[in-house]
């Protein structure tokens, strides 16, 4: 189910990630804070790592918290930070608070899985993912899906995603769907499923 669910993402996310992606790079932030717990705090951790492999100097720094870390330890910030918040139910009590504490002060962008959630009625941006929900406790299929809408946007701010102008390398759409690594030297990132397939065990 978690190919399936990556290939439903790619298609029925892309286009909304390219379009956030261009309101944040449009925006000058200087400082993307990718938060989430549990499950999401690691869609967080993975997506940060391929930002980095890619991202030039000049471009913002994106910075992987736990969504409690964010917002009981707050950091000094301004209309050139933004807060990319995930959160498969869109529920989430420490991501729904950062959203509620800073729709007005800057920008908000939510990535979930259910919609019409509360997270996405606080976001100024939301980027669905897609698949269905998971059919047992353990929310595997969920979990890649919003990796998958995480890596994807990501990769559309740092321009290397498949519609981003200009970009050099492949499109993390397909290297998500192919089964190619997002990061292609060093210790690739899988795609979605296969990483969890080996947590797993």
């Amino acid at each position: 189910q978690e190919p399936e669910a990556i290939r439903a993402t790619v298609g029925g996310s892309r286009e909304r990630a390219t379009e956030i992606a261009a309101v944040l790079r449009s925006s000058a932030v200087r400082r993307i804070f990718l938060i989430g717990n549990g499950t999401s705090f690691h869609s967080a951790i993975a997506s940060a790592t391929l930002y980095r492999r890619h991202a030039r100097a000049d471009e913002p720094t994106l910075i992987a918290m736990t969504a409690g870390e964010f917002r009981n330890y707050p950091a000094d910030l301004s209309r050139k930070d933004a807060v990319i918040g995930i959160s498969a139910s869109g529920e989430f009590r420490d991501v729904i608070a950062v959203a509620e504490d800073l729709r007005d002060r800057l920008t908000v962008v939510a990535v979930v899985h259910v919609p019409d959630s509360s997270l996405t009625r606080l976001a100024e941006h939301v980027l669905m993912s897609a698949g269905g929900p998971s059919p047992g406790p353990v929310m595997s299929k969920t979990f890649a899906s919003t990796l998958t809408a995480t890596a994807l946007l990501v990769g559309e701010i740092v321009a290397i995603g498949p519609l981003a102008a200009g970009a050099q390398h492949a499109g993390v759409g397909e290297a998500l769907t192919e089964g190619r690594p997002l990061l292609g030297v060093g210790q690739p990132v899988d795609q979605p499923h296969v990483a969890l397939q080996r947590l797993g065990g």
